[in-house]
């Protein structure tokens, strides 16, 4: 009788016993040692795997009266620190390896429900919360109607008001920083029937990049990516800001698309959020800021609890329009209960009766940490931005839509250190590097605030793989030139194509070539 043994992917046979006159001794005690190793891996192995099970819980939240979806819904494991809240479609998805037996679901003005969980499985819940007709929580709540009089969560918000203009950063004479951005898009609601297209048949590595979206099941192709890193100069008087460019990234395809245009309208897409601003811009939509003078007349406050971010106790947050039609936010922030009263976390999304310019769904996440400049100042300052757009001509669960996330983190800032004039000459108020749209590998190696991901990086692969692949740069041509109207031929433009073809009944078909010396492209 042979044992055949696999240890770490290599097979080790051990030899009957028969046969040990015909094998050395020393290697049939080798071979036992290796067995014995086996045995002790493969039994720490499903040990291992019974103590890491994960345990899953997906679903959906809605409305029991109007069977609207419900974002922002809290849900928690009982006994752990572990939750998520529900997104604009009131989806959402959590899991742990701890082993846990309930999940909580709140929201302040519903009743508190709570769902039995098996650990270690996979659970689909389909959640209908039920408004509450008891009082809310660290609220005086009369007649069952919310009124901000006496209401703790109105008066702190308040405080914060009244104390923004100490708390943002434009009270400090000067500052600069370091700012690094990331702007990634991708086509959501990619289907099988998608890539069997017979347009996508021979570059089927386009979708070697897809995500699949945990909470919604979506699967998205990333297709464009851009990095920016900028210095930003801040002058208060006179009053004047300056950003130059360092370098900058496209994972575009050169010839066929404006990189100077694409830029432009990103940042027209995803101006710089500033929640201490009475107003925000966003996507030519101005929204009420929640720390704005007449946010208590637009917004419900709650209190939820005390949480402490770095050492420093901060009042957790919900706030929501009162009227879902209202231009204004819904989600969460976190006041310090010190005496800055300063905006020290801030998660918000817009209500999903809006009608925001094909904008289905919004996310703007920020945090703020403490900078300080020896000698100099000491102020909260924004360390990282996220936002997130889901761009649809139709808000149907099925149609295929665009996403768009921006990240920006900032770092390396210097407070009320005095800036020279020459910074604030320019009359343009971002300038570019003569070398950022060419700087190496090397550069983002060494610069990047953070690492690109696998995906990320598959973006830019994925891009030069097309650059590269001939029958995709001819159907590009000819997209370019039926809408352009002119394609380049030996240093000469033929079109334009709208003239190639004319007919009247006089003369009959007219057939023109037009050929004039090559124009001067952006980015061509």
């Amino acid at each position: 009788m042979t044992l055949s043994v696999l240890i770490l992917n290599q097979s080790v046979t051990l030899q009957p016993f028969e046969s040990i006159e015909r094998t050395s001794c020393y290697e049939q005690i080798f071979q036992l040692r290796l067995l014995i190793i086996a045995l002790f891996v493969a039994v720490g192995s499903a040990l291992f795997a019974q103590g890491t099970t994960t345990t899953i819980v997906r679903g959906r939240v809605v409305d029991a009266a109007t069977e609207e979806a419900m974002p922002y819904v809290s849900l928690k494991f009982d006994g752990t620190n572990l939750g998520v809240v529900s997104d604009i479609n009131g989806n959402f998805y959590i899991e742990t390896n701890e082993k846990i037996t309930a999940l909580t679901v709140s929201l302040i003005g519903y009743n508190t429900l709570h769902f039995k969980v098996s650990p270690g499985r996979n659970t689909e819940l389909s959640i209908r919360l039920e408004e509450s007709g008891g009082n809310l929580k660290e609220v005086v709540v009369k007649s069952g109607k919310y009124r901000n009089k006496n209401n703790p969560a109105v008066e702190l918000i308040q405080k914060a008001i009244d104390h923004k203009e100490k708390n943002r950063k434009e009270s400090f004479d000067y500052y600069d920083f370091e700012k690094y951005e990331k702007v990634q898009f991708a086509l959501n609601n990619v289907t099988d029937k998608m890539r069997g297209n017979f347009l996508f048949k021979k570059i089927q590595f386009i979708f070697d990049n897809v995500d699949t979206n945990k909470v919604s099941g979506d699967v998205s192709l990333p297709f464009f990516l851009r990095e920016t890193l900028s210095d930003v100069y801040y002058r208060k008087s006179p009053q004047s800001q300056k950003e130059y460019i360092r370098g900058e990234r496209n994972s575009t395809l050169p010839g066929y698309l404006d990189n100077q245009g694409l830029s432009s309208g990103i940042e027209n897409m995803y101006q710089d959020i500033d929640f201490y601003d009475n107003s925000i811009n966003l996507v030519t939509v101005d929204f009420v800021s929640p720390l704005s003078p007449i946010s208590p007349t637009l917004y419900r406050f709650y209190i939820l609890d005390t949480v402490k971010i770095m050492g420093t106790p901060c009042a957790h947050m919900y706030f929501a329009p009162r009227q879902k039609s209202d231009l204004g936010f819904m989600g969460y922030l976190w006041i310090a209960l010190d005496t800055t009263y300063a905006l020290r976390k801030i998660e918000v999304g817009i209500p999903k009766d809006i009608n925001l310019n094909w904008v289905n769904e919004m996310q703007i996440n920020q945090e703020f940490d403490w900078v300080e400049t020896p000698g100099a100042g000491r102020g909260l300052m924004l360390s990282k931005d996220e936002i997130f757009m889901d761009f649809g001509l139709t808000k149907s669960a099925n149609a295929r839509s665009l996403l768009g996330r921006k990240i920006t983190s900032y770092t390396k800032y210097r407070l009320n250190e005095f800036l020279p004039d020459s910074l604030f000459q320019t009359k343009v108020n971002q300038f570019r590097d003569e070398d950022a749209e060419v700087r190496p590998e090397a550069f983002w190696a060494e610069n990047r605030h953070d690492t690109l991901s696998v995906r990320e990086r598959g973006i830019y692969k994925m891009v030069d793989s097309l650059n590269n692949y001939r029958p995709f740069r001819r159907f590009m041509g000819t997209v370019k030139f039926i809408f352009e109207g002119y394609t380049p031929v030996g240093g000469f433009d033929i079109g334009p194509a709208n003239t190639f073809y004319s007919f009247n009944p006089v003369e009959g078909f007219r057939g023109r070539l037009v050929v004039v010396p090559t124009r001067s492209f952006p980015n061509t």
